[in-house]
């Protein structure tokens, strides 16, 4: 740990510090490890919120399609509740993860797809390769199910209109 000096105050403090232990000052906001999460997106004939717990404690409700940002204060374990489905997240607090909720469109589980920085360049660059994998194997698999669900209910409109 190095001392630099406070640009506000111009006290010493740990090149570390979020915050100036002297005046208080907010420093290194822009780099502060974080969670992004992005609520699920998509057409669905229901809404329903997403409740997102930190252990036990409710923290927040999402509405479809919004984007929060929260910084954790420890490693935790985030859990999102959305009516009866659910799914958790491992986070550490000196990473930032960007978390995408999805909805399956056949089975309707709930998923959390995750992206991790870390100090590495090279990992962050396959990790954001992986997540951008997983969001379109999922956009695809939706898209999939959303089909499947207009050819059965062409074929249920037909046999209704048949008479069978």
């Amino acid at each position: 740990m190095a001392l630099i000096k406070c640009p506000t105050c111009g006290e010493e403090i740990s090149d570390k510090a979020v915050q100036c232990v002297h005046c208080g000052a907010t420093l290194k906001e822009e780099n502060q490890n974080k969670v992004i999460i992005h609520s699920y997106e998509g057409v669905y004939a229901v809404n329903p919120k997403v409740q997102v717990f930190d252990g036990s404690k409710q923290i927040k409700e999402l509405e479809k399609g919004e984007t929060w940002e929260y910084i954790p204060d420890k490693d935790t374990v985030l859990t999102f509740h959305c009516s009866i489905r659910k799914t958790t997240v491992p986070i550490q607090k000196d990473k930032t993860t960007e978390i995408t909720l999805s909805f399956n469109r056949g089975t309707g589980v709930l998923s959390a797809i995750t992206k991790v920085q870390g100090e590495d360049a090279v990992q962050n660059q396959i990790n954001e390769i992986n997540y951008q994998n997983q969001l379109k194997k999922q956009e695809n698999k939706n898209t999939v199910w959303f089909i499947i669900g207009i050819i059965a209910s062409v074929i249920a409109l037909l046999l209704i209109l048949s008479g069978n």
